[in-house]
């Protein structure tokens, strides 16, 4: 685990090869059969993908992940990496693929009561939404990002600002 957030802050720094170096030493490091671990390093992946942009392997790496965090039965890891799998997916403009990834994620959140990836998902479909000119979508993005806001998910409400700034 700590190769693994030693890969996140490598990316953060622009150190990409170091990163990809920290999570190749972590899975060296535990069983292959291991679901949870896989799931936390397929989400690292992700993350480090993201840090550089390649968003064709951010979306691959979290749905990787999100196949392991079923297989270790992880409800929040399988929403959390459904989420991020649409956000890469919208990067590269597979809008349809990442709203289908969305409603699942917000569904999973929703039955399990995981409050803060419900509303980060309905922010995205929000902005989908108003992308599409679909009447109350502005207002519901915005009214979206003030919950965000109200309940100090600071990186959820920048997000939800940023999408309405796109809109």
């Amino acid at each position: 685990r700590l190769l693994l957030t030693r890969a996140v802050a490598l990316a953060g720094m622009e150190r990409k090869s170091d990163a990809l170096s920290a999570l190749d030493q972590a899975a060296e490091l535990v069983s292959a059969d291991d679901a949870l671990l896989a799931c936390e390093r397929a989400r690292a992946r992700a993350i480090v993908s993201a840090f550089f942009g390649e968003w064709t392997a951010c979306a691959q790496a979290s749905e990787e992940a999100t196949k392991t965090g079923r297989l270790a039965n992880l409800t929040k890891e399988v929403a959390a990496n459904l989420h991020n799998q649409d956000e890469a997916l919208i990067r590269v403009d597979e809008l349809a693929h990442g709203y289908a990834a969305l409603h699942a994620s917000l569904a999973l959140a929703e039955e399990s009561g995981l409050d803060r990836i419900a509303n980060f998902d309905r922010i995205y479909l929000a902005y989908l939404d108003a992308l599409d000119e679909l009447p109350g979508a502005d207002e519901l993005l915005q009214s979206r990002t003030q919950l965000a806001r109200a309940r100090n998910w600071t990186f959820d409400h920048l997000t939800g600002r940023y999408l309405y700034a796109k809109v």
